[in-house]
């Protein structure tokens, strides 16, 4: 959206109307009345009376935490405009479904009070007042953190007691506690509903198809039936798909099925677009049809394109891809089985839902909670003539996060097309922009306005496996960047959109003071009275409550929702595309750029590094990829750079320090999974960045820090808190969506008219997903009766995934709660969502027994997430190079004491127990009876439990051990010697301690008929690998926490080396050169390794955990963390999967 332009101007009475132009709520028949009725009568004050309450329902609290009983007493204040029916009756029933009109006219209700504390223990906060910040997640409720010196040698959270505990909550065994009551979240009878109901409707019986089952033929046919159908056969329906998913244009597709013979041969029954469009019409689907809808500003109509909101929900509800993956309660997750350290990951063990089941369940028992996710965000659709769409996508927080993080998965469903239009006509600038905003809410009101009566009353939806519950669909998270966040929020561009840190001070960061967040009380009391006041009036009122005077915002009357806290951390464009950015663009007016750019070109090659030859310091338009890119290099170009004239050695210090501490939040932000000690990391990581960053302001780089992406930071615990890890919310997703759903839909128009076809377009693109599943399965049903019919679920024949039952599991959080990622959803076992009868037990006893009367475990094994499964080595069939004779090893490997080398490890692994005086002697009698050996010149690896990780740009850590060669025109290409981290045979599950790094010279085999003779006590060895080692990891750096290590060398001045075990070799590392604080321009990439003399050990590069193995890592979420329980150390890297993480 535009910026608010004059934000800074002085405060002037909106005079002209709110959508432009003389613009009044009567030219919008049908938009702006519809909320009439339910606004009359709804002054401040006025209070519903109280409602009883379940005895049994809330007794399971947590006195210690004072945040989710504020957390409830907000949502509750903050109830829509009208006083809900109560419903005693968990099950559902026609006169339970009240209108908004059949309602008494009361007030807000104010529930709060009556409601019990949901605290936690252990997490001690002091309570604050209705409307004030969420104890949880605010500075000032916390008992305040020890300040960190500038100069501290070592971040407070690399202490090594505070890294052991911080570890441990994580490694520890997840202890799982449900909401305690025994109606919430259980399945109902569905009632009959009408066949001619609205679109979005409930079936009539729960053994209705599917939209994916295929019209049932009578049993004389079913011998001839054709899966495929309405298509003739495979080829055809093959055909069509291609046409729909990878086909070219109409044109196109007609010219190809033009060509003779083309139709005869393949037996098609179509002859062209026209009639395979008809067939793909005819294909049934769960997605509902797009609507087309018009507003008129200033005698201009202006169309939006939507789909029924409930309708979505219910096929995202319902698929029966997802039907074992669901989650229909909220839970507390603990690390310790006193339930006094917290965890957070999926949107379910966040504290909102929690407080949102409990005002739904003093109402209304036996609900269950649909929270939906919206997101939205303008892309371009053209290079030139500007052309633009406007996509709104939803999904529900019911979906992991895991599956949602997925756009293949279908985790989101395109809702609408909002008006792209910058209403030119109108000529006023601020007017424009209120018309704007109004145009946008004036939408958004009437796509989401079914969400009004639904979240309050609910209504029936039948899950993918076939049961039925009274669900609430109530909105609880918006993912955009920050002008839709203030957008969404009605807030004015550059202040904060959730909380009222004055705009001139948000750069400011105190721990022990913490701005409240925007009351919402207060906004909707202005709101009501739009229709009552003068429009300069209402404008001081909307400002006085921090707010633009917009008419009616969409989220004005949905219940049981608060804006301010459903806006969502965004990881792509806050953090990389702002914060990193912003920090990178500090760095370039530091340092010389030139210098930079020399450094970017000099850094070894990894498999997991994007080396930048070009530099970085001209690039322009960066993705999130790229400045993730950056990120993995940053430090390493400034740990030892020479800054400007002028600047002092205190000052390069902080320099560092900052840089630091900033990767470090970003790191910490993206954590998968977050306890209270990583938590306090980040508010740490936080707190240490703004302790060294007034360095930008002494150099003149910086005036200030008042800008809201980097304030915003100050929130991630909060929202963590109340909405689960940032994961849940990342802008990539549905940044991805945009080339599915809006470029690739525009491309398939003749750009006339185009909305109308692109909707058109993306219907049937869906249909044929959902066919095609269908298909898939049909299939497998037909191969298991071309098998003599065996029984689903044989081990001969695993039964399809949607609508089987797996059967029971062991969960971890890699599933939370019925959770599980798809790829391995085949492989283990899932149980279903428990039955009614399994919830139909004491409140007191679900506590306790938690496993027993729900068929789950009372824990939840994290183990299996954290601790890596046995590595696997993945090397080609046949070498790279048959036969190398030792003195190409030598000369152009560059293993000069290859056949020593190889003596020694002969001599050790057939003499494990002899001591090193023994096994010299050993040694220098062993007489090599081959001077030829098989190369390969790289290894992969691979770990077994890949599959669990998500985000993965590469399945495989590849180490490259390559000579130089010539390419086709004769040129070098330099040789590559990868460093790698080797167990020296002592390594533990955490830390350094055992390890080594070592230069990978070559990659060998002994051949079979002499491996028999060197090694004839056992199997012999199969792959080896020749290393040159660094030294051992002594004690980080302190002022940015990196281990030095430096070429080691014999007595004789030569390079140590040894033959070790392909096997021990755990994972590829990147070093930075020690650059000095000029890079000598002799060094290249390709020499770096060679030439140099000092490195630094990173670990800000790993792509991903599966290179990992625990006997030196230990992975916290998507960073592993390294630790040296001796020295008290710590290191950090990521898995650096794509735009998600950073290195």
């Amino acid at each position: 959206m535009d910026v608010d332009e004059d934000a800074e101007a002085a405060p002037v009475a909106f005079e002209g109307d709110f959508f432009g132009a003389n613009y009044r709520a009567e030219d919008l028949p049908g938009w702006a009345d519809e909320d009439s009725e339910s606004d009359q009568g709804c002054g401040p004050g006025r209070k519903a009376d109280g409602v009883e309450k379940d005895s049994e329902l809330y007794t399971q609290e947590d006195p210690g935490d004072d945040s989710e009983a504020e957390l409830v007493e907000r949502m509750e204040a903050l109830r829509p405009m009208w006083e809900p029916a109560v419903v005693q009756n968990a099950q559902l029933t026609q006169t339970t479904q009240h209108s908004a009109d059949s309602v008494s006219d009361s007030g807000r209700t104010q529930l709060g009070s009556t409601l019990a504390e949901v605290a936690d223990p252990g997490e001690a906060s002091n309570s604050t007042d209705v409307g004030g910040s969420l104890a949880g997640a605010s500075h000032a409720d916390r008992p305040p953190q020890d300040s960190v010196e500038p100069s501290s040698p070592m971040p407070i959270y690399a202490d090594s007691l505070q890294r052991k505990r911080m570890e441990n909550a994580l490694r520890r065994t997840i202890h799982a506690v449900r909401f305690p009551s025994a109606r919430a979240g259980a399945p109902i009878d569905p009632p009959v509903v009408d066949a001619t109901a609205e679109p979005g409707s409930e079936p009539q019986t729960n053994s209705s198809p599917q939209p994916q089952d295929a019209p049932k033929e009578s049993e004389s046919a079913k011998p001839k039936k054709n899966i495929y159908a309405p298509f003739a056969n495979k080829t055809e329906w093959e055909l069509a798909r291609w046409s729909k998913m990878r086909g070219p244009g109409s044109n196109a597709f007609n010219e190809l099925l033009e060509i003779e013979g083309i139709q005869q041969k393949l037996g098609l029954t179509f002859q062209n677009t026209r009639e395979v469009n008809a067939l793909v019409d005819t294909l049934p689907s769960t997605r509902p049809r797009f609507v087309r809808d018009e507003i008129v500003v200033d005698q201009q109509a202006f169309d939006v394109y939507f789909r029924d909101v409930i309708a979505c929900i219910r096929s995202l509800y319902g698929e029966p891809d997802f039907a074992q993956h669901l989650v229909f309660l909220p839970e507390r997750h603990y690390s310790d089985p006193d339930h006094t350290k917290r965890l957070y990951h999926d949107m379910h063990t966040g504290k909102w839902w929690w407080a949102a089941q409990k005002a739904v369940e003093a109402n209304a028992e036996g609900g269950t909670i649909i929270p939906v996710i919206l997101s939205s965000d303008k892309t371009q659709l053209t290079l030139f003539r500007n052309k633009a769409a406007y996509p709104v996508y939803l999904t529900i927080g019911n979906i992991p996060k895991d599956i949602r993080s997925k756009p293949s998965r279908g985790g989101h469903i395109l809702l609408a097309y909002l008006p792209t239009s910058k209403l030119e006509h109108i000529t006023s600038k601020a007017a424009r922009r209120r018309a704007q905003a109004n145009l946008f809410h004036a939408c958004m009101r009437r796509i989401l306005g079914a969400l009004e009566d639904a979240g309050l009353n609910g209504l029936p939806m039948t899950s993918g496996d076939g049961v039925t519950r009274r669900v609430h669909p109530i909105y609880a998270a918006y993912v955009g960047d920050y002008p839709e966040q203030v957008l969404v929020t009605c807030t004015k561009y550059g202040e904060c959109p959730v909380c009222t840190q004055p705009r001139s001070e948000l750069g400011d960061y105190d721990p022990g003071i913490d701005f409240p967040l925007r009351d919402l009380s207060k906004v909707l009391d202005v709101l009501e009275q739009v229709d009552d006041l003068s429009r300069a009036r209402y404008s001081r009122k909307c400002k006085a409550v921090g707010i633009k005077p917009i008419y009616k915002p969409f989220w004005e009357s949905l219940p049981y929702s608060d804006v301010f806290l459903s806006i969502a951390p965004d990881i792509l464009h806050q953090l990389l595309q702002g914060v990193v950015k912003h920090l990178v663009s500090w760095l370039k007016d530091v340092y010389d750029e030139d210098e930079i750019d020399a450094r970017c070109r000099r850094f070894p090659p990894n498999h997991n590094v994007r080396l930048f030859f070009k530099g970085i310091t001209k690039l322009s338009r960066l993705t999130g990829t790229e400045h993730a890119d950056i990120c993995r290099i940053l430090l390493g170009l400034v740990i030892d750079l020479r800054p400007g004239d002028g600047i002092s050695q205190a000052s390069q210090l902080s320099l560092v320090r900052a840089v630091r501490a900033m990767l470090d939040f970003v790191y910490l932000a993206q954590y998968p999974i977050h306890s209270m000690q990583t938590l306090d990391a980040l508010d740490d990581a936080l707190a240490r960045f703004h302790e060294n960053k007034s360095v930008f302001v002494d150099l003149g780089i910086r005036s200030d820090f008042h800008f809201p992406k980097l304030h915003f930071c100050r929130h991630y615990r909060e929202r963590i808190e109340n909405l689960g890890s940032a994961d849940n919310y990342n802008t990539e997703y549905t940044e991805r969506l945009h080339i599915d759903m809006a470029k690739d839909a525009y491309r398939a128009t003749n750009k006339k008219d185009e909305y109308d076809q692109m909707t058109v377009w993306l219907e049937r693109k869906e249909k044929v997903i959902q066919y095609d599943r269908h298909i898939k399965a049909r299939e497998l049903e037909a191969q298991a009766d071309a098998d003599d019919n065996p029984a689903p679920g044989t081990e001969n024949n695993p039964a399809p995934c949607p609508p089987s039952d797996p059967g029971p599991r062991t969960n971890n959080l890699a599933t939370g709660s019925a959770m599980l990622r798809p790829s391995t959803a085949a492989t283990l076992n899932i149980p279903r969502e428990p039955t009614q009868a399994s919830l139909s037990v004491q409140p007191a006893a679900l506590h306790d027994t938690i496993g027993r009367t729900t068929g789950r475990p009372s824990s939840y094994e994290l183990q299996p997430l954290y601790r890596h499964s046995e590595t696997h080595i993945l090397m080609t069939r046949d070498p790279s190079a048959k036969a190398v004779p030792f003195h190409r090893l030598h000369t152009q490997y560059g293993a000069v004491d290859f056949e020593l080398c190889l003596a020694q490890f002969v001599a050790r692994y057939n003499h494990p127990e002899a001591s090193p005086r023994s096994l010299a002697a050993l040694a220098s009698n062993i007489r090599l009876r081959f001077d030829k050996v098989r190369v390969y010149h790289k290894a992969k690896f691979w770990e077994e439990s890949f599959a669990r990780y998500r985000h993965a740009s590469d399945n495989h850590d590849v180490i490259h051990a390559t000579p130089p060669r010539l390419d086709k025109r004769g040129d070098t290409i330099p040789g590559r010697f990868d460093t790698a981290l080797i167990n020296l045979g002592s390594g533990k599950a955490t830390g350094v301690a055992g390890y080594r790094i070592g230069q990978v010279r070559a990659i060998f085999t002994i051949p079979p008929r002499y491996a028999a003779k060197l090694f004839p006590a056992g199997s012999p060895p199969d792959h080896l690998v020749y290393v040159e080692w660094f030294t051992k990891f002594a004690r980080p750096n302190t002022t940015h926490g990196l281990y030095k290590v430096e070429r080691s060398f014999d007595g004789d001045g030569k390079r140590s080396a040894e033959v070790r075990l392909l096997s021990d070799v755990r994972r590829s590392v990147h070093l930075w050169p020690n650059f000095g604080p000029i890079a000598p321009r002799h060094w290249t990439s390709a020499n770096v390794l060679d030439e140099a003399t000092k490195f630094w050990y990173t670990t800000w590069m790993v792509r991903h955990g599966m290179s990992i193995d625990p006997r030196h890592v230990m992975l916290l979420g998507d960073v592993m963390i390294y630790k040296d329980e001796v020295l008290g150390t710590m290191r950090l890297a990521s898995r650096g999967w794509r735009t998600t993480c950073l290195c």
